[in-house]
């Protein structure tokens, strides 16, 4: 069994209010050693608190330090450590010496209906104030295969689905899918 967690506070002032925000994630896996694979199994929780009311000078949204979370928030990088509940699901394998396959499947909400959808850069990209969009931004799969093609070079190729929620489906604009397709490929060098 293998277990992690982490977590931070965010207080002090933020223009003429105050920041009181936080985060926490929690994860708990196991990697079966005695079979063939060798798979791997992850479990994880995110929280990101947001803010639900922008007039009362308390900024509630938790302010990631670093722009990319997609190690842990989706390959697409839709969205932020900001007002996001998140689960995940992630389960590695290698069927051979040189050949890792990494499947993730996420389901994103908002912490806060009436708080800002902040994309992987921490833009507001949109809100509904009045809650009433629901707080189901949707849900992700990822698959990457990684194939080792020289002693320090690999090379991966991936794929990503977003099905967009019923807080997507209600606040895009008119004949904007909801859906999204990734897919791409890169050689990498260890040195």
């Amino acid at each position: 069994i293998m277990l992690e967690a982490e977590g931070a506070i965010q207080r002090g002032d933020f223009g003429a209010g105050d920041q009181r925000s936080e985060f926490f994630v929690v994860g708990i896996g196991h990697k079966f050693t005695n079979i063939a694979w060798q798979p791997t199994i992850w479990a994880h929780y995110d929280y990101h608190s947001g803010d639900n009311n922008r007039n009362d000078n308390i900024n509630g949204n938790f302010y990631q330090l670093f722009p990319a979370a997609h190690a842990w928030l989706g390959l697409i990088d839709f969205t932020a450590r900001q007002n996001l509940k998140a689960l995940r699901i992630r389960a590695t394998a290698n069927p051979t010496k040189k050949l890792t396959i990494d499947t993730q499947l996420h389901k994103f909400n908002l912490a806060e209906a009436r708080g800002a959808f902040f994309n992987a850069s921490r833009v507001n990209v949109r809100q509904d104030v009045t809650g009433l969009s629901g707080t189901d931004i949707g849900m992700e799969f990822d698959i990457t295969a990684s194939y080792k093609i020289l002693q320090r070079a690999d090379i991966l190729v991936g794929y990503s689905r977003f099905w967009g929620g019923n807080f997507i489906d209600a606040t895009n604009p008119a004949g904007v899918n909801s859906n999204a397709d990734f897919l791409y490929t890169h050689l990498r060098f260890h040195f």
